[in-house]
């Protein structure tokens, strides 16, 4: 699996269209125990203001079916799959960004991430915490 650095830069651009897109959504996870910053020209949002597209799958197969089938009374498909399978994570933390209307692809979302260190304590201060002192 990918590894990410304790800090770094991704971007992340949609693919590049002659035609203008009428909306674009993107859905960011970032593991929780990284701080991120996001520089974009998306607008972020808890919801979207668009309905989602669902997977569909067109795949029709080979089969030839008989003279005069009634297509009314057609059996069920029995694939459930459909469009891409991918793993997508369901863990850490979840950013929504929108764009509506977007021309020459100009929409982009940078992140710049990082591992906070975790904070250490002095000896000092663990002493006076165990033995009620100073």
């Amino acid at each position: 699996p990918l590894q990410l650095a304790a800090a770094g830069m991704v971007q992340l651009k949609p693919p590049r269209l002659d035609m203008p897109m009428a909306a674009l959504s993107m859905e960011v996870w970032f593991p929780a125990d990284y701080e991120v910053n996001f520089t974009t020209s998306l607008r972020q949002v808890e919801a979207y203001s668009q309905r989602q597209p669902s997977a569909v799958n067109y795949e029709t197969g080979k089969e030839v079916v008989e003279k005069d089938f009634d297509f009314a009374f057609a059996p069920r498909a029995k694939r459930k799959d459909a469009g891409v399978q991918s793993k997508m994570p369901k863990a850490g933390s979840r950013w929504r960004f929108e764009q509506l209307l977007v021309v020459d692809g100009k929409a982009d979302l940078k992140i710049a991430y990082h591992k906070p260190e975790a904070k250490t304590e002095g000896w000092l201060s663990y002493l006076s915490k165990v033995c009620n002192v100073f």
